[in-house]
C-alpha cells in the first residue's frame, strides 16, 4: 500500500502534530476493509440474544463504553456491562472506531452472555472507507454487526420514497451502502448499514424486529444505561 493521504476537510480538523498518526489509522482501516464479509452468516438463522453498544462521556473527557444484551423476541434486558476508560483520540469524523471501539471491546469481554448479533450506535459500511465502528467491531469480535446512525455521514437517498415506503436505499458513488428508515412518523430517520457478516437487505429487515421507538431497543438501553452510569 502506497502513501496514505487524508481528505483535506478531515485533515483540517486534526492538529498538525497528529496528522501522521491519523494517516497510520487510515492505513489500518483500509487493511481491515479487506476482511469485511458483507453476506449473511449462517448463525443469523437463529438469533436469541442481541446486544446494543453505545458510549457516553464524563465531563472530564473520560468515556463509559456500555453493552446491553437483550433476549429476543421479548426484548428483555438480560445483562449490562460497561468499561470506563480515557479515549486515545478526540472525535474526528470517519475515525469514531478508534475513539470508542477499544472501550467496547473491553466491555464485551466482561459479558457472561455473548450475543448472536451486535447493534452499534454508529456506522458500518456507510463510511467513506466502508469501515465504520460497527464494521470495526464486527471484524474484531468476529460477530455479525449492524451500524445504526442518527446522522447521515455520507451518501444520498430519495426523501420522497422514504416518506412513502418508510425505507429507501442510501447511495454513494453509484453504490448502495445502506438504508434510510423511518421507524416512527414523529421521528427523524435512522441510517442502517451492515457492519460485518450481514447483507444490506438482512440488516434492514432485522432492525424493525428490535425497534419500538426511534432507535432499536438494544442501542436505546445501552445509551440510557451508559448515561446513567456517567451521571451517578
Amino acid at each position: 500500500m502506497g502513501s496514505i493521504e487524508l481528505e483535506p476537510w478531515i485533515e483540517k480538523l486534526i492538529p498538525p502534530n497528529l496528522v501522521d498518526h491519523f494517516k497510520t489509522l487510515r492505513k489500518e482501516q483500509l487493511t481491515m476493509q479487506k476482511r469485511l464479509i458483507i453476506k449473511d452468516h449462517p448463525s443469523l438463522s437463529k438469533i436469541s440474544l442481541v446486544a446494543g453498544c453505545d458510549v457516553s462521556y464524563f465531563s472530564n473527557g473520560d468515556a463509559c463504553a456500555g453493552i446491553a444484551v437483550l433476549e429476543t423476541p421479548s426484548l428483555t434486558l438480560l445483562e449490562y456491562v460497561f468499561h470506563i476508560y480515557t479515549p486515545k483520540i478526540d472525535y474526528v469524523p470517519t475515525f469514531l472506531a478508534y475513539r470508542e471501539a477499544p472501550g467496547l471491546v473491553v466491555a464485551y469481554k466482561k459479558l457472561h452472555n455473548k450475543p448472536d448479533l451486535i447493534l452499534v450506535d454508529g456506522n458500518g459500511i456507510l463510511h467513506p472507507h466502508k469501515l465504520g465502528i460497527a464494521s470495526y467491531l464486527g471484524i474484531t469480535l468476529n460477530k455479525p454487526s449492524i451500524g445504526v446512525a442518527k446522522r447521515l455521514l455520507i451518501g444520498t437517498f430519495d426523501e420522497h420514497r422514504l416518506a412513502i415506503n418508510k425505507t429507501t436505499s442510501i447511495m454513494y458513488k453509484n453504490l448502495e451502502i445502506g438504508t434510510a428508515m423511518l421507524t416512527h412518523q414523529n421521528y427523524n430517520p435512522i441510517y442502517i448499514s451492515p457492519g460485518n457478516h450481514l447483507s444490506i437487505q438482512t440488516a434492514t429487515s432485522l432492525i424493525p424486529r428490535y425497534t419500538r421507538q426511534r432507535l432499536p431497543e438494544p442501542i436505546r438501553l445501552a445509551d440510557k444505561l451508559t448515561r446513567d452510569t456517567v451521571n451517578d
